[in-house]
């Protein structure tokens, strides 16, 4: 089934931002830090995004599946009960932050289940990803982002 879903890399996190990040958000805890990678995808429709939720549920530990990635948070900015004014500027979409973890083997990495993560030496990272309805995202690429950006630095976040 096509979703019509886009997938737009993000680029890794300036360092001026890690800095501003772990002091303002972090107390200058610096492995508190966990959105250094990050991607966006971008759905024709709110229920693409709901479907893509579920999907990623449903191969996480707490989705009773073979548990691939780790949620480690939710931040869903599209509820409606999200106060999108007050919390972020008006900016809206759906974060999650997954863990994942991965083995080298020969000359390529393998993603490897939770279960395997502590016996197998997989390495692991946490990285966002950013789920965006594309009329809103249009939006965010007009110069709402920005405004975003002004409002979390006037609000100290």
């Amino acid at each position: 089934m096509d979703s019509g879903a886009r997938y737009v890399p993000g680029p890794v996190k300036h360092a001026g931002r890690i800095i501003e990040k772990v002091i303002r958000v972090y107390g200058r805890d610096a492995a508190a830090l966990t959105d250094l990678v990050r991607c966006t995808v971008i759905f024709p429709t709110l229920r693409g995004v709901l479907d893509f939720f579920l999907a990623v549920r449903g191969r996480s530990d707490a989705g009773g599946g073979a548990g691939m990635v780790r949620i480690r948070r939710v931040k869903n900015r599209l509820s409606t009960s999200f106060d999108a004014f007050a919390e972020s500027g008006g900016y809206r979409d759906l974060a999650l932050l997954v863990e994942v973890g991965w083995v080298e083997r020969g000359h390529s990495i393998e993603f490897v289940p939770i279960r395997e993560w502590g016996a197998g030496g997989a390495s692991r990272h946490v990285c966002e990803i950013q789920a965006h309805v594309a009329t809103v995202y249009e939006c965010v690429q007009q110069g709402s982002h920005e405004k975003y950006r002004m409002y979390r630095d006037l609000m100290a976040r």
